[in-house]
């Protein structure tokens, strides 16, 4: 990944699939399991892994390896400050973090040094450019972050888009009333 020109496209506009791309070549895949569900697969050439968004009032998202289900690690959003704090089974901790205009997504570590971003593109079929930072080198984690980072990057904006959808009916009702 570091080095290489990596992009996530979504090659079929209504299909909850998504692609990373290396150079041009296939290096990963995300598919969710229907577009009413937050548990998705993700697979690449080191390994297979699931990440599912639990809890309602609390949400979390648990990411595991698909060949024992073990918890590898869990993201606790903190909605307020477009954010959140992944901890690994091992204790350690990256923080995560979406611009307000939902165009940008951003790992980095407890220390504030940038090791991924997501430069998110189109309404309807989203892609983003994927840039890895030299402190990347450093993450034995980086075969399932990238996935993993595209994956809360679509939920994110599948929020975003279901709020907005919600707010029409409301935002009718009331300018009907004047």
């Amino acid at each position: 990944m570091i080095g290489h020109q990596s992009k996530w496209i979504q090659p079929h506009t209504f299909k909850m699939e998504y692609e990373l791309q290396a150079d041009g070549e296939l290096a990963a895949t995300l598919r969710f399991r229907s577009a009413w569900n937050s548990l998705a697969t993700a697979e690449s050439a080191e390994g297979k892994w699931i990440f599912n968004r639990v809890g309602f009032w609390r949400p979390k998202i648990i990411i595991q390896a698909q060949e024992n289900e073990v918890n590898l690690a869990v993201l606790q959003n903190n909605s307020w400050s477009n954010g959140g704090t992944l901890e690994l089974s091992d204790g350690r901790r990256y923080l995560t973090r979406m611009n307000s205009w939902n165009t940008q997504y951003e790992i980095r570590t407890e220390g504030g040094e940038s090791l991924l971003k997501f430069k998110i593109k189109g309404s309807f079929r989203k892609s983003a450019d994927v840039e890895v930072f030299p402190a990347m080198t450093q993450v034995s984690e980086i075969p399932w972050l990238v996935l993993f980072g595209w994956y809360q990057t679509v939920m994110i904006n599948m929020d975003a888009a279901a709020i907005a959808a919600a707010m029409v009916p409301i935002i009718v009702a009331i300018t009907s009333t004047r």
